[in-house]
């Protein structure tokens, strides 16, 4: 479960105004201040501590000053990087306008803009557009010629990253970052859906001073559940993401339409995910959709406390994503049969040619490709030795983060029997 000090910005961040106790906030020392300003920082929760603080100013007067310092920084960071972005999307805004291409905004910007309402208060992360598939061609030659990282002999993004339908389009010169996505789901992990239905119920706002279309609120809010629970599969996306969803239920630009949400949920495959994310929300923040959305989303062993405190903890992991156990050792950890374990490793050795293409980012008829496999192994023995040798000398915490990633898996792959 989150540390005393997660569960305290929890509270500061919960929907209930009486919350955290007074008496609990008394207690802190400025130790504790510091560690809590420290653990503001690290979940992207900087602005939300600081303005809290604000509106607390005898608590206010007791946090070191260096503590407030590196709050106020991390704000004008924030701030600095969101208008950097804002820039960046304007001029792909236009390119692609220009060229007649069009794209979906998804999250980030999105919320900043729309429901957060200030730019201060969120970081956008990378900007996420979505295209679809017949326009990813004329997207590449476009982007090439606005001096983006392509691949000189790629005529379509598509070729070198098929193995995750996405492509992370990054500018050498002004940093701009871009996910290209033509799917919103893994081509190997998830199942596929109709992104054509987003496109048609899609809406318009203006963003980064540009027109753009959107996913409309209904689906924005399922994306942002599917991104969390089902795609990270709640890893290290921290408690950022349930203040995301808190903010588009309580912050809405205009009413949701529940009854749309709820039958989209179930059209998607998503409800299982879509129900324990909206579950923890209701339960840490103190925010709710309708008891009805939440009735008409609960699966079968609803009360399951285990997936919930599994998905909580995944939460607040702070190690970055490169230190994770990774999908293969946890495969080869869960494989029952020596045969079956052997099967799994000759895939991950020898995968389709256009994995090793989308890995290194180049052409699948690269023709250096066969080197590239050669990496790729020394890369795979480097990660996966030292994490296997920790499950197998039982280390305390790979094994529990194999039990936790096993319990989220299982549970979310349960949705047919829900």
């Amino acid at each position: 479960m989150p540390t005393p000090f997660a569960d305290l910005l929890l509270q500061i961040l919960h929907s209930n105004p009486s919350l955290p106790a007074p008496d609990r906030l008394a207690a802190l020392g400025p130790s504790d201040w510091t560690t809590l300003t420290r653990q503001a920082i690290r979940d992207r929760l900087a602005f939300q501590l600081s303005e809290y603080l604000k509106t607390n100013q005898g608590l206010r007067a007791r946090v070191p000053a260096a503590d407030l310092q590196r709050l106020n920084d991390r704000v004008r960071s924030t701030l600095l990087y969101n208008l950097r972005r804002q820039i960046q999307l304007r001029t792909m805004c236009l390119a692609c306008e220009s060229a007649g291409i069009p794209f979906l905004l998804l999250k980030g910007l999105w919320l900043v803009e729309t429901i957060y309402g200030d730019l201060k208060a969120r970081a956008s992360g990378d900007i996420d557009l979505l295209l679809r598939p017949q326009d990813m061609p004329r997207f590449t030659a476009l982007a090439r010629t606005q001096g983006f990282k392509v691949p000189s002999d790629c005529t379509d993004l598509r070729q070198i990253a098929a193995i995750n339908n996405e492509f992370k389009l990054i500018h050498p010169v002004t940093g701009a970052f871009f996910d290209i996505h033509w799917s919103l789901t893994h081509p190997i992990d998830e199942v596929a859906i109709d992104e054509d239905r987003f496109w048609q119920r899609s809406e318009s706002a203006t963003l980064a001073g540009q027109p753009c279309r959107t996913p409309c609120l209904e689906d924005h809010l399922l994306l942002l559940c599917f991104h969390a629970a089902i795609h990270h599969r709640f890893q290290y996306v921290g408690p950022r993401a349930m203040l995301d969803i808190a903010q588009v239920i309580t912050r809405l630009p205009r009413p949701i339409d529940w009854d749309d949400f709820l039958a989209r949920a179930h059209e998607l495959g998503w409800s299982r995910g879509v129900w324990l994310m909206l579950e923890l929300v209701r339960e840490h923040l103190g925010v709710q959709p309708p008891a009805a959305v939440l009735d008409g989303l609960r699966p079968t062993g609803a009360d399951d406390a285990d997936i919930r405190k599994a998905a909580l903890e995944a939460m607040f992991l702070h190690q970055q994503p490169k230190q994770m156990l990774g999908n293969t050792v946890e495969h080869l950890a869960n494989e029952k049969t020596a045969r079956g374990r052997v099967v799994l490793l000759l895939k991950r050795l020898f995968p389709a040619r256009r994995y090793i293409a989308n890995y290194f980012t180049v052409a699948i008829d690269h023709p250096g490709i066969h080197w590239l496999y050669v990496k790729r192994w020394g890369i795979i023995i480097t990660q996966m030795t030292p994490r296997a040798l920790q499950l197998w000398t039982n280390d305390p915490r790979r094994t529990a983060e194999l039990k936790r990633s096993t319990t989220i898996t299982k549970w979310l792959r349960s949705e047919k029997a829900s």
